[in-house]
C-alpha cells in the first residue's frame, strides 16, 4: 500500500489525480496497468484513524471523485470549506464484487484561508 500526504488550500478548488497503479496478472504473470472500470471507489477522510465518524467523503455519486480506466482523481473545493481541524486521515477503497482493497492511505492537510 502507498502513503500519499494531500496539501489543498481550503475551499479552494484542486484536483489530486493517482494514476500508474499495476497489478500482476494471475493469468500471465505479466505486470499490467489495474483498472478502475467497474469497480466502486470511495473516500472518507476522518479526524482519526478510528474515528466512527466521516468529516468527508468522496464518491462518484456525490461529484468528488472522477473515475477513469486507469486514473482517479480527487475533486476538492467547497467540500472542504466546514471542514474543521487541519489534518484528516484517508485511504483510497477499490471494491470490486466482494473483495476490498485499499491502494493508498495518507493525510490531507488543509491549509488555511481568510475570505470564504
Amino acid at each position: 500500500m502507498n502513503e500519499f500526504d494531500i496539501t489543498v488550500v481550503r475551499g479552494n478548488t484542486e484536483d489530486v489525480v493517482f494514476w500508474g497503479w499495476e497489478v500482476v496478472d494471475e493469468e500471465t504473470g505479466d505486470i499490467v496497468d489495474f483498472s478502475l472500470t467497474g469497480k466502486e471507489v470511495r473516500v472518507q477522510f476522518k479526524e482519526d484513524l478510528n474515528d466512527t465518524e466521516i468529516a468527508l467523503e468522496l464518491t462518484a455519486a456525490n461529484g468528488g471523485l472522477t473515475i477513469e480506466p486507469t486514473k482517479l482523481t480527487m475533486n476538492f473545493g467547497l467540500n472542504t470549506v466546514n471542514l474543521k481541524k487541519d489534518v484528516y486521515y484517508y485511504d483510497i477503497l477499490v471494491i470490486d464484487g466482494t473483495e476490498r482493497t485499499t491502494f493508498v492511505k495518507g493525510k490531507l492537510i488543509l491549509t488555511g484561508i481568510v475570505t470564504k
